[in-house]
C-alpha cells in the first residue's frame, strides 16, 4: 500500500560537506564492524566527490556542479580523505588531502586572525568574512582544519602546520574552557596534541584487526601496502623491512618491528607506563 503512495520529494542536492561527515561515519563503522559495504560506500562517494583540480564546488546537482565551496566544505573533505587512507593505504588520498589543505591555507587562512575565514577571500558576494569557530551540530570548519592540519603534519613532516595548530587552539582556549559544550571537536584536536603521543606503521599487515580496539594514545597511524611510498613519514620504512610488521612510534622515534598484533599490544602498553611514570616524576620534580 505504501509503495501506492505518491512518495516525499527528496532533495538531489548533494553538498560536499555533509557527504563528508557521512564518509568519515562509514570510516568509524567500517573500523568498528569490518562490514566491507561500509568502506566501498565511503570509497564510491569520495571518489565522486573528487574534481579533477584542487577547487572545489559545494553542490552537485543533475550531473553537474554549482556554487563556490566554503571553508567547510574543503575542511570536511581534507578530513575524511586523510581518514580514509588510515583504513586503505592509498597514498593518493593522502596526497590529494594535502592539495585541498595547501588550496585552503590560500582560499581562507587570515593570517593576522590565525584562524579560517568561512568564505575564500576572492568571494566578493559576502562583504564580511566570518570566522567559523563554534562546533555545533556539525563541527566548525576551524577545528576540522585543526584536526587535519595535525595529522598531515605527522605524515608529511610540516612543522608549519603543527604551528597553524598551535596558534588556531591558544586563539580557542578560552571557548574551549568557558564553554566546551560549543568547543567539543577543538576539545578532541587538543587531546590529540596533549594525550596521544604515539604512531602505529602498520607494513604490510591486514589493518583492520588494528582498528577492533581502541587506544586514544594512538595519535595516528601509517599503512603501507607497497614497497614504495610518497609519504615522507614512511619512506624509512619500505624496501628492506619485513612485510607483516608493526611499529611503535613515540614522538619520531621507533622502535624495532614486531611481527604479531599482540606484541603490538604489549609493547604499547609499556610505552604508555613509561610515559605515565616520566610525567610523574616530572610533575614531582617540578
Amino acid at each position: 500500500m505504501r509503495r501506492q503512495r505518491v512518495a516525499p520529494p527528496r532533495d538531489e542536492a548533494a553538498i560536499i560537506a555533509w557527504n563528508s561527515y557521512v564518509i568519515l561515519g562509514l570510516i568509524e563503522a567500517y573500523k568498528a564492524l569490518g562490514e566491507e559495504e561500509y568502506l566501498y560506500a565511503a570509497r564510491t562517494a569520495a571518489h565522486a566527490l573528487l574534481p579533477h583540480h584542487t577547487e572545489l564546488q559545494r553542490i552537485h546537482k543533475e550531473d553537474r556542479w554549482y556554487g563556490e565551496a566554503f571553508a567547510e566544505d574543503y575542511a570536511a573533505f581534507t578530513l575524511a580523505l586523510i581518514h580514509l587512507y588510515t583504513v586503505t593505504g592509498n597514498d593518493l588520498y593522502l596526497l590529494k588531502a594535502q592539495e585541498f589543505m595547501e588550496k585552503s591555507i590560500e582560499l581562507f587562512y587570515d593570517p593576522k586572525e590565525q584562524v579560517f575565514c568561512f568564505t575564500a577571500k576572492n568571494l566578493r558576494v559576502y562583504p564580511v568574512r566570518r570566522k567559523d569557530i563554534f562546533d555545533t551540530s556539525t563541527p566548525s570548519s576551524n577545528s576540522l582544519f585543526a584536526e587535519a592540519l595535525w595529522r598531515l603534519s605527522r605524515y608529511f613532516l610540516r612543522t608549519d602546520y603543527e604551528e597553524k595548530v598551535q596558534l588556531i587552539l591558544s586563539r580557542l582556549r578560552r571557548q574551549m574552557a568557558e564553554n566546551p559544550t560549543l568547543a567539543s571537536h577543538f576539545l578532541q584536536v587538543a587531546l590529540l596534541e596533549e594525550k596521544s603521543p604515539l604512531a602505529v606503521i602498520v607494513r604490510g599487515a591486514d589493518i583492520r584487526l588494528l582498528w577492533q580496539r581502541y587506544e586514544p594514545a594512538i595519535g595516528w597511524v601509517g599503512y603501507l601496502i607497497q614497497d614504495e611510498t610518497t609519504i615522507p613519514a614512511l619512506n624509512s620504512y619500505t624496501g628492506q623491512h619485513s612485510k607483516g610488521s608493526y611499529y611503535l612510534c613515540t614522538y619520531g622515534a621507533c622502535r624495532p618491528p614486531v611481527p604479531t598484533l599482540e606484541l603490538l599490544w604489549d609493547s604499547i602498553e609499556a610505552e604508555k607506563a613509561r610515559l605515565a611514570h616520566a610525567s610523574s616524576g616530572k610533575s614531582m620534580h617540578e
